[in-house]
C-alpha cells in the first residue's frame, strides 16, 4: 500500500511539473516571439487573471522587439517553479524578457536575471 501511494504521488507530482522543450536557435526564437526587452522592475502586484503570478510593471531600458525604450509594460508571470514559474523578482531588479502576445513570460521562455545573455545578438536582430 505504500508503495501505490509513493508510486502516485511520482507520478502525479511528475505529471503535474513544469516541462519545458529545448530552445530553438535564438534567431528562430526572436522571431516567433512578440515582445523582448531588458529592462527594470518599477512596482509589482498580484495577479488579477492568473493564480500564483504577479504582474510587474516594467521600464524598458533596451527595446529588442515590439517595443520602444522608456515605455512603461505590465509583464504578467507565475512564481512557482512547478507552473513554470520565474520566481519572485523584487523592485528595482533589471530583467531580459521574452514575451508572449498577452505580456506573460515564464521559465520556458529565454526571459533572464541574466541582462547580458545574448545580449550583443539581440541587439544585431534588432537591428536588421
Amino acid at each position: 500500500m505504500m508503495y501505490s501511494l509513493l508510486l502516485f504521488t511520482v507520478l502525479i507530482g511528475s505529471t503535474i511539473s513544469c516541462k519545458c522543450v529545448m530552445h530553438p536557435a535564438l534567431s528562430e526564437d526572436f522571431q516567433k516571439t512578440h515582445t523582448i526587452f531588458m529592462g527594470s522592475v518599477v512596482s509589482k502586484s498580484q495577479s488579477p487573471t492568473l493564480i500564483d503570478a504577479v504582474e510587474y510593471t516594467m521600464k524598458v531600458e533596451e527595446a529588442y522587439k515590439s517595443t520602444s525604450v522608456g515605455a512603461i509594460l505590465i509583464v504578467r508571470a507565475r512564481v512557482n517553479g512547478a507552473s513554470c514559474g520565474i520566481g519572485d523578482i523584487s523592485i528595482g531588479d533589471q530583467w531580459q524578457m521574452w514575451l508572449s502576445e498577452d505580456g506573460t513570460t515564464n521559465s520556458c521562455t529565454r526571459s533572464t536575471s541574466d541582462i547580458n545573455e545574448n545580449r550583443a545578438e539581440l541587439q544585431q536582430l534588432a537591428n536588421q
